[in-house]
């Protein structure tokens, strides 16, 4: 079955209600791109195929959930449920301690308790995957069941007060035997922007109302608040790898989605000098992911959200992309750096704990997306042609407006 875009049942103003600037870590332009593609290509061709998958995904998403921090089994260190609360996932239990405590460190091996229903990491990863593809499935096909869905799972966990989660990560990767917290439960607060994205493509239904948008500012501008000011959020924001980068990341798109700009500003202008100069050297290494276990899942990680930062840093007037140390790009290094290896021209030389996964390959996609826009001259569509063997039905291909064929490619990459 084909399924009918919005834009061939009312037109091309919905095309244009969502301009790009609404939107943080997913790029607007291309998702206009794409819509506009699925509009005029025949059935089975060209974007078709992933967007015939994403209304498939959002028919099963619309009975999942909806979703909240009291559903967890285990209250938190607080005795609070409504504090969201997570094991860190790379910790595990000692068999001959009682209790297993204190967990010890398995870089790159996630201890499966993590997943368990006791802790809110995979209610909070399922409310992110299905606010997701309601909203883009809202945004595709204009069907306002999908938006009323979303809706409902965003008041659940943010708005409702018996069910919101309390605007923190206070108790995010608790180390039994160690620590109730961590600071490294930050990294979760990135993921927000991800829910603050599909928020936005779901405003202008009538199931989204005003009272709804002020209470989730509210919500931000709280949690924003903690981020900045709470000894876990200086903490992480003073980590050199990605989660410094995605600390910066978090805070400069939650502060201009509530109307902070100078924070915005700030941080943006403070990239370079913590962030810059500090991972990348000459040669394009990033130095603190090349030490991880799954190194080069981290270093297309930690360079996605360098690349994030750098597009929302043009928001404020500030170009990232450009900036040089010594006569080098940074940004424009580090992707030099890894091309070859994206490419398949060279084997990965650092330690990696396993074959690179989907994950990898849709950072890569991503990133050498960007690359090939930002920095034409230097040969960065081989990196990406190579990594675009995920398939047809994919949804990045609708988020970067690319499907398969050579035609389009070109067209897309130009």
């Amino acid at each position: 079955m084909r399924y009918v875009p919005a834009l061939l049942v009312i037109g091309w103003g919905l095309i244009h209600i969502l301009p790009a600037c609404d939107l943080y870590l997913w790029d607007g332009k291309m998702i206009c791109a794409a819509a506009d593609a699925v509009a005029k290509s025949p059935p089975g061709t060209g974007l078709n195929p992933a967007y015939g998958k994403l209304i498939d995904e959002a028919e099963a998403a619309m009975l999942r959930g909806p979703f909240a921090v009291t559903d967890k089994t285990r209250l938190p260190p607080s005795g609070n449920l409504h504090d969201f609360c997570t094991l860190s996932p790379y910790f595990w239990p000692i068999s001959w301690l009682p209790g297993g405590k204190p967990y010890y460190f398995r870089d790159g091996k996630v201890n499966p308790e993590a997943k368990s229903d006791a802790y809110d990491r995979e209610r909070y990863f399922d409310l992110i995957q299905t606010m997701q593809t309601l909203a883009l499935a809202y945004r595709f096909s204009g069907q306002e069941k999908y938006a009323k869905q979303g809706a409902l799972l965003l008041r659940r966990w943010f708005l409702e007060e018996a069910t919101a989660m309390n605007p923190n990560f206070e108790y995010a990767q608790a180390i039994p035997g160690w620590l109730a917290g961590s600071s490294l439960g930050v990294i979760r607060g990135s993921e927000l922007v991800m829910i603050l994205d599909a928020s936005r493509l779901i405003e202008k239904s009538g199931h989204w109302t005003e009272q709804d948008e002020a209470g989730l500012k509210i919500w931000f501008s709280r949690y924003l608040d903690w981020v900045v000011n709470s000894d876990f959020g200086k903490k992480d924001g003073k980590r050199k790898n990605n989660h410094g980068t995605w600390h910066d990341v978090h805070i400069t798109a939650i502060a201009l989605y509530v109307g902070r700009k100078a924070l915005a500003r700030d941080v943006a202008l403070s990239i370079p000098d913590n962030r810059l100069k500090r991972q990348i050297n000459r040669l394009g290494e990033q130095k603190y992911e090349l030490r991880r276990s799954r190194s080069w899942e981290y270093s297309l990680y930690n360079l996605r959200g360098l690349y994030a930062m750098a597009t929302l840093a043009e928001r404020l007037g500030i170009d990232l992309w450009n900036y040089q140390q010594d006569g080098v790009k940074p940004l424009e290094a580090a992707s030099t750096f890894l091309a070859p290896y994206a490419a398949g021209k060279r084997q990965w030389p650092h330690h990696q704990l396993k074959k690179s996964d989907v994950w990898a390959k849709e950072l890569g996609a991503v990133v050498f997306q960007q690359a090939s826009q930002r920095y034409p001259s230097h040969g960065f569509t081989q990196a990406l042609v190579c990594l675009d063997d995920l398939d047809a039905t994919h949804r990045l291909r609708l988020l970067h407006a690319r499907s398969k064929s050579p035609e389009v490619l070109a067209s897309v990459i130009r």
